[in-house]
C-alpha cells in the first residue's frame, strides 16, 4: 500500500483527545471522536471526574499518576452505558494555561486490527502483481547513501535475498560487459540529481550464469505532503521474452532471404537446422526426408527410406541414438503436423513436414532441455512450413535437372548407335571390294539391302566372324541404351513434377506418372489428345508454342484442364529438343501442381484485404478521436502537434472547454507500441475518456476522472495494455492549475526563461491497478507562463549514431521560449528535427504548448492622421505578442486605419483641434478597438457602396463618389464585426482569432 493510501484510510480512524486536570481530575475537553467512541457528547462528558466515568480505575487510584509519559498500551474506555471498548491510549503530562494537565489520545484496537489486515492484503497483492509482472524494486534515498533492494528485484535473476550486497558497484558488476559503462554513466547521473529520471535497458547476469534483458525505469518520489524529496525509486521490468521474438524474427528473415539464394538441399537444410538451434535456444536440431528428395534409395535398416539431410548441436556431435529414427518414424506417421512429444524422452519434439498432396515428406526434430512455449511451438511450426517448401522446390528442379540431363544422353546414345551400325556396313563392304568381290549393303538405297555375290568359303567365314563381332557391339550397345532409358524413366516417373514429351505437332509420346494423375487422363488417352486441349487458355498454347520453337523455353503460370473438366492451376515450364542439324523435333513439358500455392495466396490476399479493411477503419477512428484545431480561448494561445510515426499511432489528446464552466482541459494519453493495434487501444481509451469528462467540468478533481477512467479501461481492454497519461484543468478565472498524472511524461512550466518540470505527483500506468489512487497537484499561473506537455518520444529521441539525446538538451530549447508563441512552436519543431535528424520519430509523438495571458486595455487619442502610425505599430505588437496571425494583423490594421482616416478626415473634418478618442482590449481570443470623433456622425445606409453601385456612380460622374465609402467596404470585409453607435459618430472594430489546426507532418514546411 502506497503512503498516500494509508493517509487516506488513516482519514477514517476515529482519533479521540482528552484533557483531564491533574489535580482535580475533572475533564476539561473531549474533542468528537473521544465523544463518539464513549457513545456520548463532548458537553456531556465535560466537567466530569474521569474515574469509573470514562476510566476504569477506582475513585481516588490513578494509575497514572506522575510526570513521566505513558507510551501506547491496550486499555479500555468506558462508554456511557457501561461496556468497556478496547482502545490503544497514550497519556502525555503538560499544562494548560498554568495549569498541570493530561493530555489523553486513543483509537479503537479494532481500528487498527482493520488497518493491520488491509496493508497485509496489499502487500499480498503487490507481491503477486510484482511475481506476474516480472518486476524489482531499488529505492536509494541521497542523503543517508541508504540503498535498498527488494525481494522481487533478487528474485527475478535467480537470487535469494542477499546474495549480492546491497550497492551500485556490486550490482553493475552483474551487468555485461557491452552495457556496463552506458548503464553506469545513466545511473550516475540520476543519482546525482543531474537527472530527474532513469530509463536505460541493459544485460544482466542471472545465477545461473545466463543473461537477460532488463529495462530499468526510476524518477524522484514525493512525499505525501507535496514536498521534496532525495529518495530516488526505480523498477526493474524483466523484458528477455521481448528481445528473444525480437531475435527469433531477425533470424526467421535473415534464413528466408538467404534460402532464396541457388543451393544444394543439404547446405539450406545445415542453414534450417542452425537457425533453428539458435532462435530456440535448443540443444540439438535434426531434419529428416525422405530418400527420393535426397537421390537415395531404401534400406532394411531405414524401411521408411528416411535420410538425415542435416544436424546442428550446441558441441557439434550427433547426441541421437537409436531412440531418434524411431520417434521421427513416429512424426511421420502422424495426422498432425505436430508438435509431437517423444512418449519416452521428453527432451525430444518432432514436427511433420508435409508435400503439396498433404503426406508426410520429412521430420524437424529436436532437443530442448525444457517444454517449448506456445509462442516458440507457433514459431518453428513456421520454420516447419518454410522447410516443407524448400524442399519440394529444390527437389522439382533437381528432377527437371537429371530428366533433361539423362534424355539428352539418351538421344546421344542413339545417335551413336545408328552411326556405328553404318560403320560395320561400311567395314564389311570395304573388306567384299579388298577381296575383289561385290558390296553386301547398298548404303545409298535401302539400308537392309543384302550382298548376293559368291564367296569362298574361308571368306565367307571370315565376313561372318567379323560380322557377329560387330553384332555383339551394336548389342551390348543397344542393352547399354535400353538400361539407361529405363533408368531415365524411372526417374522421370518418380519426379513430383509432371513431365511429358510430344511432338512439335502437338502430339504426346512419352508421359510420366504425375503428369496422367494430376490431369486425370490415362497414358492412352494423352497419347491421342492434342496439347492444346488440355490448356483452358488457348493464348497460353499459342505463346508457349511460339517461344519453344523460336528456341526459347517458356515459364509461366497457366491453367491447365484435366479430363474431367476441373482447372488445375500450375506452373509451366516447356522448351524444345534439336536434331543434329539444329532443328526441333520435340517438346519437353513440365508442370508444377501450384494449387495449394494459390490456395495460400488467396488466404493472404484475404488476409490482406482484411488487414486494409481494419487500416482503414482504424485510420477512420483515428481521424474522429484526434482533434483537428484548437479552440480559441480568451486567456490562452495554445498550439498542437500530432505525429504518428506510422500511419496509425497510440497518442490521443484533448484540448476542451466547458461551455458553461469557465474550465480548461487538457488531456494526453499514450498507449503501448505504435501502429494498428495501439490506435485500436488508443480509440478506446478516448472513448472512455470522453464518457467521463462530464464528470472532470463539474467536480474539477483531476485526480477522481483518472481513477474512473483506469477502472473503465480495464474493464474494457486487453490485460496486458497499461496506458499512461497526463490530465490538466485550468480555471480561466483564476489561472489556477490542477492537474494529476499516471505514468506519464510531466509537462514542464517555462518561466522566466527557466524550463522546470512540474512537481511529480502520485499515479501508476492506467489500468494497472483496480483500485488505483492517484495524486493532484496545484499551482497558480502567472502572466507569461508557457506550459509544454509531450509525449515520451520527445525526450527519447536518438541522433543519426543511435544515441538517445539528453534531457538537457531538451531543456535548453525549452528555455529558448520568448516572444510570440507560435513563432517559438515551430522553431521547437525544426530543433528537434535536426536533433533526430528527420520527421517523424522513433515513436508516436504529441506536443501541446500552453502560453498563458491575462487580457490587456490600451486608450490613446490623436489629433492628426500624421500620429497614427506610431499607435498602430504598438497595436500591431501587441497583436504579435497575443499571438494573431501575420494575415490577422494586418487586415486588422489596415481595416482600423480607414476607420481611423474616417474619424479624422470626416468626422473631425480634419480640424487637428479636434481629438479621434481610442479605446481597446486585447487578450488571446480577439483584439476590440473603439473609435470616436467630434463630428456629427453618419447613417452606414447613407453611404453608396462603391462596388455594388459602380455604375449609378458612373453614370452620375460626381468625382470624389469614386472612393466614396471605399475605406467602409474594407473594414466591413476585413473586420469579424462592426458596431456603431446611434449618432454614427463611434465605431468599434472587432477582430476575432481565426482556430488554429493541429500541426501534422504534411503540414511542416521549414
Amino acid at each position: 500500500m502506497k503512503k498516500s493510501e494509508q493517509a487516506d484510510f488513516l482519514k477514517y480512524i476515529k482519533i479521540g483527545i482528552v484533557i483531564i486536570d491533574r489535580e482535580t481530575h475533572l475533564i476539561q475537553y473531549v474533542n468528537e471522536d473521544a465523544a463518539l467512541m464513549a457513545d456520548s457528547t463532548p458537553d456531556e462528558m465535560t466537567g466530569n471526574r474521569c474515574f469509573g466515568f470514562i476510566c476504569t480505575a477506582d475513585e481516588g487510584i490513578c494509575p497514572f499518576e506522575g510526570n513521566a509519559e505513558i507510551s501506547p498500551s491496550v486499555s479500555s474506555l468506558v462508554r456511557s452505558d457501561g461496556s468497556a471498548l478496547d482502545i490503544i491510549k497514550t497519556i502525555r503530562p503538560t499544562s494548560l494555561r498554568g495549569v498541570p494537565c493530561y493530555v489523553e489520545t486513543f483509537f479503537e484496537l479494532d481500528d487498527i486490527r482493520r488497518f493491520g489486515d488491509l496493508i497485509n492484503r496489499e502487500q499480498e497483492r503487490l507481491d503477486r502483481a510484482m511475481t506476474i509482472g516480472r518486476q524489482g524494486i531499488w529505492e536509494y534515498n541521497r542523503e543517508t547513501k541508504e540503498l535498498y533492494f527488494d525481494e522481487h528485484f533478487y528474485r527475478m535473476a535467480g537470487y535469494g535475498d542477499g546474495d549480492f550486497p546491497a550497492d551500485f558497484d556490486s550490482w553493475l558488476t552483474l551487468v555485461h560487459e557491452d552495457d556496463r559503462e552506458g548503464t553506469a554513466g545513466e545511473l550516475d547521473a540520476f543519482v546525482s540529481g543531474k537527472t530527474d529520471s532513469y530509463n536505460c535497458s541493459f544485460m544482466f547476469r542471472r545465477k545461473s550464469g545466463r543473461y537477460m534483458w532488463i529495462r530499468a525505469r526510476g524518477e524522484k518520489v514525493t512525499r505525501i505532503d507535496g514536498s521534496g524529496s532525495s529518495r530516488l525509486l526505480c523498477i526493474h521490468l524483466d523484458i528477455s521474452q521481448d528481445k528473444e521474438r525480437e531475435k527469433r524474427n531477425l533470424l526467421r528473415n535473415s534464413l528466408q532471404m538467404r534460402l532464396l539464394k541457388p543451393a544444394p538441399l543439404q547446405e539450406k537444410s545445415e542453414l534450417i537446422c542452425k537457425t533453428v538451434r539458435l532462435a530456440t535456444s535448443t540443444d540439438t536440431a535434426e531434419l529428416w526426408v525422405k530418400g527420393y528428395f535426397l537421390g537415395s534409395e531404401a534400406s532394411p535398416e531405414k524401411p521408411l527410406s528416411l535420410h538425415r539431410a542435416a544436424f546442428s548441436g550446441k558441441t557439434g556431435e550427433d547426441s541421437f541414438g537409436a531412440i531418434s529414427l524411431s520417434f521421427i518414424e513416429k512424426v511421420m506417421a502422424s495426422e498432425n503436423a505436430g508438435p509431437l512429444k517423444a512418449d519416452d524422452e521428453a527432451s525430444l519434439t518432432g514436427f511433420q513436414l508435409k508435400g503439396s498432396d498433404g503426406n508426410a515428406i520429412g521430420a524437424l526434430v529436436l532437443s530442448s532441455p525444457g517444454d517449448l512455449d506456445s509462442e516458440k511451438t507457433a514459431y518453428l511450426e513456421s520454420l516447419a512450413s518454410i522447410t516443407s517448401q524448400v524442399i519440394l522446390n529444390n527437389h522439382s528442379e533437381e528432377n527437371l535437372i537429371t530428366a533433361l540431363s539423362d534424355m539428352e544422353r539418351a538421344v546421344n546414345l542413339m545417335n551413336g548407335r545408328e552411326a556405328r551400325i553404318l560403320e560395320i556396313k561400311e567395314e564389311v563392304n570395304q573388306l567384299l571390294s579388298q577381296s575383289g568381290k561385290s558390296a553386301k549393303y547398298d548404303l545409298d538405297r535401302k539400308p537392309d539391302q543384302s550382298f548376293t555375290g559368291q564367296l569362298t568359303l574361308r571368306e565367307e567365314k571370315r565376313i561372318a566372324l567379323s560380322l557377329a563381332e560387330d553384332a555383339e557391339i551394336t548389342r551390348r550397345q543397344l542393352v547399354e541404351s535400353n538400361e539407361q532409358l529405363l533408368l531415365i524413366k524411372a526417374a522421370v516417373n518418380s519426379s513430383s513434377d509432371g513431365v511429358a514429351i510430344s511432338t512439335t505437332s502437338g502430339m504426346f509420346y512419352f508421359i510420366n506418372q504425375t503428369f496422367t494423375s494430376l490431369l486425370g487422363y490415362s497414358v492412352g488417352d494423352l497419347m491421342i489428345t492434342p496439347e492444346e486441349k488440355i490448356f483452358s487458355r488457348p493464348e497460353d498454347y499459342t505463346s508457349c508454342l511460339k517461344t519453344t520453337l523460336n528456341g526459347g523455353s517458356f515459364l509461366q503460370e497457366s491453367f491447365l484442364k484435366t479430363k474431367g473438366g476441373k482447372i488445375l492451376p500450375a506452373f509451366l515450364r516447356a522448351s524444345a529438343f534439336n536434331d543434329k542439324e539444329g532443328y526441333p523435333i520435340g517438346i519437353i513439358w513440365n508442370i508444377t501442381d501450384i494449387t495449394l500455392r494459390k490456395e495460400n495466396e488467396k488466404k493472404i490476399n484475404s488476409d490482406l484485404a482484411a488487414q486494409k479493411e481494419m487500416l482503414r477503419k482504424a485510420l477512420v477512428l483515428q481521424q474522429n478521436y484526434i482533434q483537428r484545431s484548437i479552440p480559441v480561448i480568451r486567456n490562452f494561445n495554445i498550439q498542437g502537434l500530432f505525429m504518428p510515426c506510422e500511419k496509425l499511432g497510440g497518442d490521443f489528446f484533448k484540448i476542451l472547454r466547458g461551455i458553461s464552466e469557465d474550465k480548461l482541459i487538457i488531456v494526453m494519453g499514450d498507449c503501448t507500441d505504435h501502429g494498428l493495434k495501439a490506435s485500436l487501444d488508443a480509440s478506446l481509451l478516448s472513448s472512455v475518456t470522453d464518457h467521463h469528462i462530464e464528470q472532470l467540468f463539474r467536480s474539477g478533481r483531476t485526480d477522481l476522472f483518472l481513477k474512473s477512467i483506469s477502472r473503465s479501461f480495464m474493464d474494457m481492454a486487453d490485460e496486458d495494455q497499461f496506458p499512461t497519461m497526463t490530465v490538466l484543468l485550468i480555471d480561466l478565472t483564476k489561472g489556477i492549475l490542477r492537474y494529476s498524472n499516471a505514468n506519464g511524461e510531466l509537462p514542464y512550466l517555462i518561466r522566466d526563461g527557466r524550463a522546470v518540470r512540474l512537481d511529480p505527483v502520485q499515479g501508476m500506468h492506467i489500468s494497472y491497478f483496480a483500485d488505483p489512487v492517484y495524486g493532484m497537484n496545484e499551482m497558480e499561473l502567472l502572466s507569461e507562463d508557457r506550459l509544454l506537455i509531450y509525449s515520451d518520444a520527445v525526450v527519447e529521441m536518438k541522433d543519426s549514431r543511435g544515441r538517445r539525446n539528453s534531457r538537457a538538451i531538451f531543456e535548453s530549447l525549452l528555455e529558448k521560449s520568448r516572444g510570440n508563441s507560435s513563432r517559438y512552436f515551430y522553431s521547437l519543431i525544426r530543433e528537434l528535427e535536426k536533433l533526430n535528424g528527420s520527421y517523424p520519430l522513433d515513436d508516436d509523438t504529441t506536443l501541446i504548448q500552453l502560453e498563458y495571458r491575462q487580457p490587456k486595455r490600451f486608450n490613446f487619442s490623436f489629433h492628426h492622421i500624421d500620429e497614427w502610425d506610431r499607435h498602430l505599430t504598438a497595436m500591431k505588437k501587441l497583436m504579435h505578442n497575443y499571438d494573431f496571425g501575420i494575415d490577422e494583423t494586418e487586415k486588422t490594421a489596415i481595416a482600423i486605419t480607414e476607420l481611423a482616416i474616417n474619424a479624422f478626415v470626416h468626422g473631425n473634418r480634419s480640424d487637428s483641434s479636434l481629438q479621434v478618442m481610442v479605446r481597446g482590449a486585447i487578450d488571446c481570443g480577439s483584439i476590440v478597438v473603439t473609435l470616436a470623433d467630434r463630428g456629427e456622425g453618419f447613417k452606414r445606409e447613407d453611404i453608396i457602396d462603391p462596388v455594388t453601385n459602380i455604375q449609378e456612380i458612373m453614370d452620375r460622374d460626381v468625382e470624389h463618389e469614386y472612393t466614396h465609402g471605399r475605406g467602409l467596404k474594407i473594414a466591413d470585409d476585413f473586420l469579424s464585426e462592426i458596431i456603431r453607435n446611434k449618432k454614427g459618430n463611434e465605431v468599434t472594430a472587432i477582430q476575432e482569432k481565426k482556430k488554429r489546426d493541429i500541426i501534422t507532418i504534411d503540414k511542416i514546411s521549414f
